[in-house]
Order: structure tokens, then C-alpha cells, then sequence
């Protein structure tokens, strides 16, 4: 459920829809051991090492008395970002290499690099991809990294002494997984940045939480602005069964210059499991009430006078609803998405 609730009257069938109120629903030091993360199912290789064995890269691995490496498992069927976010070292020299799934060189010294940067790395990679690392520090000491986390966000921790701090630089991997299986017809649920926005309702949603109850509809404007497009989630306090959007914050994207393109919500109760009868879901207290798949009629009746597309992000699916769609108009077909990326 969703609410809305215009500051100004407008006039004509804009304004019932503006001011409706919706409802949507050099080292002799051995080499590093395999270990596997506390949680998930991705295994980590955490090593130190004088010499290594090949590994799976793009490109000729790096082999050094001093170099250490790090492999992540992706679990799914995903892209990645690569991210330097720390650093608290001195020495010249401490370079940083991706060998896999494809061959670049991120620092080449990594102590005077400037900070946060950032690389993407699209694919999709297929689940089972090794994202491969070689760190040979500056120093005279063997590197070695450790990696904390799990999918989908590790962390890479690089030490460059013997003073085992593992801060020297810091870097974050982040798996994103493409949002729809394969590219959607419709342009504004193509376009990457709105897919990333998206994920992000879903996931600040509590999509996986056992009790129904800590569920929360998520909703968003999808906006473009400097030819960029975002979603903006919206500003009220989410509810199992409603999302809002407050008085006056829809003229303010606007007056921010941005153009409204649509506007989302999330339905991120699992399809048939029971409605909580605790009064949270919209004063439900009636047993035997079930949740369903795609716009409820509250859904529906929000478009009339809409000039703009509403989507509703269930478990499996996006259902799209057209501007102006009224209550009993034959639906669009949903588009499957990914449901492995939460």
C-alpha cells in the first residue's frame, strides 16, 4: 500500500490522482591454507605464500618470493564491483592485481593511490566464477590478504609488514546480481541504474525474514536528472502492507529539476503464507487471509488520473501497471527477475 498526499489542490484528473491516497499493497614462510567463510557458500582462499600455483586469470598470473593471493567463489550468476576504500601504509610499490575473471592492474602503488575508487565489472559472470587477486607488497616482507564476509559484499584486508594489522589497504567486492535474467523490453526496467535502485527496495524490504511481520513495503520514484536516472526512495515510514511517500515530497524531486519517470513498490511477503493477524498489516486481524502475486486492487485504483507507470516488485516478478489504468483493465504480462539476488 502506498500513500500519497498532494501539498496544493490541482485541478482535473491529475489532481484526484495527486491527492489520492494510495494504497499498494623474499620469504621462506609456507604457503596459505584453504579455508572455507564462516557463512555462505563461497570458498575463500586466505593466503601467504613464497610460491603459488595457477590461477584461473585472464591473463599470466604473478609470481613473487613476496606475492600473497585471494579468491572469492560467486555463488550466483552476477557482476561485480571492485572498490579501494582504505588505506594506512607508506611503502612504494604495494601493487594489486585482478587475475580473474579477467586481467587488470587496479593499484600499482597502492599507498600513494588516491581514494575511494571504484571498478565495475558487468558480465554476467556464470555462478561458480573465481574473482582472483595477487598483492606484492613494496616491502621486503611476504603480503598477505584476508578476506572477511560473505556474498554479497567481502572484504580484502592487505598487509604489506610483519605487523599483521591487515590495514594497510582495504578493499571491498561486491556481487551484483543482475536484477532480470535476461534484458526486459520495457527501457525504464533496462536500464541499470533503475534495476540497482530496485534491488535496493527489495533488499531494505527484509524480503527473507521469517516473520511476515518485519517485511516492509518499500516504494520509490524512479526519476531522471543530468540525463542520469535513479530511484529516490520515498521518505515515510515503511509498513508491512504500505509504503508512503509524504506530503510535499513529489513537488520537491521536482523543484530539485528532476523528471518524474514512475514510481515502484515492494510486496516482499512470500506468495500464500498468511497474513499477520496482529493489526500490522493494515488493521488485519482476520485469520486465514493470504498473500497474493501482482497489484492489489488499491494498486489499481491509484493509476486513475496517473501519468506516470507504477511497478510492484514481487518475490519472483515486476508487474507493471500503465499510466491512467483503471481498476479492471486487462493486466500486463510480469517480467520475471532474478529472485537469487537477495
Amino acid at each position: 500500500m502506498l500513500s500519497y498526499r498532494s501539498r496544493r489542490p490541482r485541478t482535473g484528473r491529475l489532481a484526484t490522482f495527486l491527492i489520492a491516497v494510495w494504497t499498494a499493497a623474499c620469504s621462506d614462510e609456507p604457503a596459505g591454507d584453504l579455508i572455507t567463510a564462516p557463512e555462505g557458500p563461497a570458498p575463500i582462499i586466505n593466503a601467504r605464500a613464497d610460491s603459488l600455483p595457477q590461477i584461473p586469470s585472464g591473463g599470466a598470473p604473478i609470481t613473487t618470493t613476496r606475492t600473497a593471493a585471494a579468491s572469492i567463489v560467486l555463488p550466483v550468476e552476477s557482476g561485480f564491483t571492485v572498490e579501494f576504500v582504505d588505506r594506512e601504509c607508506a611503502a612504494v610499490g604495494n601493487r594489486v592485481t585482478l587475475t580473474s575473471p579477467v586481467f587488470q592492474v587496479l593499484l600499482r602503488s597502492g599507498c600513494q593511490a588516491a581514494f575511494p575508487q571504484t571498478w565495475r565489472f558487468d558480465g554476467p559472470f556464470p555462478a561458480g566464477t573465481v574473482i582472483a587477486f595477487l598483492f606484492r607488497p613494496g616491502t621486503r616482507h611476504p603480503g598477505a590478504i584476508r578476506v572477511s564476509g560473505g556474498f554479497p559484499v567481502w572484504t580484502l584486508s592487505f598487509e604489506d609488514s610483519t605487523d599483521d594489522d591487515f590495514n594497510d589497504l582495504v578493499f571491498t567486492v561486491t556481487a551484483e546480481c543482475p536484477f532480470f535474467p535476461t534484458p526486459p523490453a520495457d527501457p525504464l526496467l533496462a536500464d541499470q541504474a533503475v534495476q540497482r535502485g530496485l534491488q535496493d527496495l527489495w533488499d531494505n524490504s527484509n524480503p527473507n525474514d521469517p516473520n511476515q511481520a518485519n517485511r516492509f513495503e518499500q516504494g520509490g520514484w524512479i526519476v531522471e536528472r543530468n540525463g542520469q536516472r535513479e530511484v529516490i526512495p520515498f521518505g515515510g515510514d515503511p509498513q508491512p502492507c504500505r509504503s508512503e511517500s509524504p506530503r510535499g515530497e513529489l513537488q520537491a524531486i521536482q523543484a530539485s529539476g528532476a523528471t518524474i519517470l514512475g514510481f515502484a513498490h515492494t510486496h516482499p511477503h512470500t506468495f500464500g503464507t498468511a497474513v499477520p493477524t496482529d493489526g500490522s498489516c493494515n488493521g488485519n486481524r482476520l485469520p486465514g487471509r493470504t498473500f497474493g502475486d501482482g497489484p492489489s486492487y488499491a494498486d489499481e485504483r491509484v493509476m486513475s488520473g496517473s501519468p506516470w507507470p507504477q511497478y510492484i516488485i514481487d518475490e519472483n516478478r515486476v508487474h507493471r501497471l500503465d499510466p491512467n489504468h483503471q481498476v479492471g483493465d486487462p493486466l500486463n504480462s510480469p517480467v520475471d527477475r532474478n529472485p537469487n539476488c537477495s
